[in-house]
């Protein structure tokens, strides 16, 4: 039973190391100028990107904590928002308090909201 434990740490205290080595905790920088940002990036204005946001900006998110958004984060790239139904612990009620905060885009792909 204590080895179980002492695996599971590890293993959790591995994921967090290397989430915040992926996902740096500082704010991200301010946006350009309309035009100089792509069309698929404005789109996810004043969103949440579930595909690019650090762990800091998934926490202020309502109802996200630490794990739920070591979770998210674990689980990109999402294709839509729909995806994020798919996390363990994400309610179908919660799901909706979330949808309308966030979106998922990619270099290659348009914004989706839904």
């Amino acid at each position: 039973m204590a080895s179980l434990l002492v695996k599971r740490a590890f293993a959790l205290g591995t994921l967090i190391a290397t989430l915040l080595v992926a996902c740096p905790t500082e704010a991200t920088p301010p946006h350009h100028h309309a035009s100089a940002v792509p069309a698929h990036h404005r789109a996810c204005a004043n969103k949440t990107n579930l595909n690019t946001a650090n762990i800091r900006q998934l926490r202020q998110l309502p109802g996200i904590g630490e794990l739920l958004a070591l979770r998210i984060i674990a689980a990109r790239p999402f294709r839509s928002v729909e995806a994020l139904k798919t996390i363990k612990g994400m309610t179908p009620k919660h799901f909706q308090q979330l949808k309308p905060l966030v979106c998922v885009t990619s270099p290659d792909r348009p914004a989706t909201e839904s």
